[in-house]
């Protein structure tokens, strides 16, 4: 595309060529030479996840390299973001450019460079998905990306997710050059927990629930009549992976039923897997609820594949973070509403964690709520047991919805005040 080959010509300046050269040269020679660094390493797939063997070696993966960002630009992002979310502030509410906030985290050109040149020893194409370059990707074979990381890719499955066809590619360890400035390459270790939804109530539980529809939310909340919003720039979005899928005529049969005066909504769809043939019970049920306690304020479906080994986008969550960094501040969205998460400690601490946390704090320094479900299990883990902690006797916590950079969203019960949380 134009842009790339813009940033690739700018790579490729002479003033860059003297501080590159001995990188470049040893990458080039023998990648393979380079003293190897392990960036991440399981000891078993995540609760829950069946391994069904080698990945594909001739199938394609997108590999996406998060690259390493100045320790002070990342500190004064988040003293931006704190300042500006704090009504206490002078600066509360004056959000920074998207602009500006890639200029405070931005890497190093001789990092940049070393990035795409390690890629390119490998015979494949580099492609920055970021306006500063922090992200640099690259689609090739599963036998190409296991000789970069020096890794073993195997295809694995959730319990939960049989017979639904919703696979994964990953690794249980990687390794980069230590001399590559990297934090962390995806995917690889990272398990995007299956969809989880509340089990079903058999017709007891069921006759004892409070119906709980649009008009009695609303109510709840205190939204009653209002529809629409009066800021020019009111934008909201929900997020949809691995499967979930939108499907028009179930919204409009929603409409119908649950709340006509909502049915003039506009909804955009944004993303490479917006609609399918069966639409997803989580992603319906999002876009859904979503305008019906915002009617009328412009709403879009960000969807995004990544669930099958065919499939070169193997990490639709990493493709739609740096999809949102790419997106004007005149046409992105000021809410993403995300049900996707996993136990925290599969995640944090860890260099994956820290590096999504600044992709977050660049959301918010922008003015960009990001809300996340803490999840279906309550206070236990998403296999219903309280292991967190040291001791692996304390509850809980889901990620990213326990990221400080991010809203949870946890659900209630009873359907009228006063609510308790759903256990």
């Amino acid at each position: 595309s134009t842009t790339t080959c813009t940033r690739r010509t700018t790579l490729r300046s002479s003033t860059m060529r003297s501080s590159l050269l001995v990188l470049a040269l040893a990458l080039t020679a023998s990648a393979s030479q380079l003293t190897k660094e392990v960036e991440q390493r399981r000891d078993a797939q995540p609760e829950g996840y069946l391994n069904l063997g080698r990945a594909p070696r001739d199938h394609s993966i997108t590999l996406s390299f998060f690259l390493e960002q100045p320790a002070e630009g990342v500190a004064q992002l988040e003293t931006e973001l704190l300042e500006r979310s704090n009504p206490k502030s002078e600066k509360y509410a004056q959000w920074l450019s998207n602009d500006q906030v890639h200029s405070l985290v931005a890497p190093a050109s001789t990092s940049v460079g070393a990035v795409v040149d390690f890629i390119e020893s490998f015979g494949a194409v580099a492609d920055p998905r970021t306006p500063n370059s922090d992200v640099i990707t690259t689609t090739v074979r599963v036998e190409t990306a296991e000789k970069m990381l020096d890794a073993e890719y195997n295809v694995y499955q959730h319990e939960n997710s049989r017979g639904r066809g919703e696979y994964i590619t990953r690794t249980l360890g990687y390794s980069v050059p230590v001399e590559l400035p990297v934090a962390f390459v995806g995917p690889t270790t990272h398990f995007a927990r299956a969809n989880t939804y509340a089990k079903a109530m058999d017709a007891k539980e069921a006759a004892a629930q409070v119906t709980n529809d649009p008009d009695n939310l609303r109510a709840l909340y205190n939204v009653d009549d209002t529809l629409g919003g009066q800021a020019a720039d009111n934008r909201q979005a929900v997020t949809a992976f691995l499967g979930q899928y939108y499907k028009a005529s179930d919204l409009t049969k929603f409409w119908s039923t649950q709340y006509p005066a909502g049915a003039d909504t506009p909804i955009k769809l944004v993303g490479d897997a917006t609609t399918g043939f069966v639409a997803g019970v989580e992603s319906m049920l999002d876009i859904e609820y979503m305008p019906a306690l915002g009617a009328l304020n412009p709403t879009e479906f960000w969807g995004y594949s990544g669930s099958s080994p065919l499939n070169s986008e193997d990490e639709p969550f990493l493709t739609w973070l740096y999809a949102v960094g790419n997106t004007s501040d005149a046409e992105v969205p000021l809410v993403f509403s995300t049900s996707y998460g996993e136990d925290e400690p599969t995640e944090a601490p860890s260099s994956y964690a820290a590096r999504i946390n600044v992709e977050f704090m660049k959301c918010g320094a922008r003015g960009i709520s990001l809300l996340f479900a803490s999840g279906d299990s309550g206070a236990a883990s998403d296999a219903g047991t309280c292991t967190g902690g040291e001791d692996g006797t304390q509850f809980m916590p889901m990620w990213p919805a326990a990221s400080p950079y991010v809203t949870a969203v946890g659900g209630v019960v009873n359907g009228a005040m006063p609510e308790s949380a759903w256990s």
